[in-house]
Order: structure tokens, then sequence, then C-alpha cells
């Protein structure tokens, strides 16, 4: 290592940078929040087309983390499920495994997981107490009020 000296010192340095892009490119960090590992970066609402309405940053935010309280029970295993007009969809930055949280009372968090060749759906348990929370009745109410200003 005596004989070249920078040389090193410059092998080094390139490499730490390296390992920092990997690590940055590669860590979802806190995006938007996560729920059971998944980061959520995108919260929108279904439409009767298919297209979907994204909510803003302060909405998605809140409804995770009111989520969060309640995504605490297991899962029980759905045949399948299909998506509903007025449905949230919760997607993270890859659009993987993502959540649906139903329109309909009481409130349903259904877990979707793709691997690219199926998808399983699970069904939280905890549905009505969510629907119950006075939080969770604000965040309805502003979700209208930015649905229809």
């Amino acid at each position: 290592m005596t004989k070249h000296p920078l040389f090193f010192v410059a092998l080094l340095s390139l490499l730490s940078v390296v390992a920092a892009l990997i690590i940055l490119h590669f860590s979802p960090g806190e995006q938007g929040g996560q729920l059971e590992g998944v980061a959520i970066t995108q919260v929108s609402v279904l439409e009767e087309d298919g297209g979907e309405i994204p909510l803003s940053d302060g909405l998605s935010r809140r409804l995770v983390t009111l989520l969060r309280q309640y995504d605490r029970l297991s899962y029980s295993a759905l045949p399948s499920y299909t998506p509903q007009t007025g449905d949230l969809l919760l997607t993270g930055p890859n659009h993987g495994t993502c959540f649906y949280l139903t329109a309909d009372a009481p409130p349903t968090l259904v877990r979707v997981n793709h691997d690219g060749y199926s998808a399983v759906a699970k069904r939280s348990a905890d549905g009505a107490s969510l629907g119950e929370d006075p939080a969770y009745a604000q965040w309805r109410q502003d979700l209208a009020a930015y649905l229809n200003p």
C-alpha cells in the first residue's frame, strides 16, 4: 500500500461513493409511511371508469398513520378480491404489494401481494374499530371536501 498511496485513497473514495449510491437507491426511506414494512408513497381513490384520483400528501400521511394504529390483528385469507369504485388504493414505489381500504362500512383493509405470477389477498379483522374512530370520521370528511371542493 505504500507504493501507490494516492491510488488506494482514490479507490477507497470511489468504493464509498458507490456504496452510498446503492444504499440510497434501494432504501425506500420514510416515503409517506409504511404498512407492514411496505413503503406507501401514493394513496388514490378508485373511480368508476377505472381511473384513480391521487390524494394530497397530507391526507395520505394521515390515513397511513390511522391505519397503522388498527393494522395489528392477523389477516384471514380471501379467495380473491375485486376493488370497487370508491375504495382507496395504497401503493409503494414499485407497485408490488398494495393495500385497499374498502369504501363500504365497516372499512376493511385488504392486502394484495404480487409476485409477478399470483396475487393473494388478506382481510384485516379490525375494520369495525377503525370505522368507529372519530379521527377516521374526520379524515373521511376531509376526503369528501378534497374530492368535492
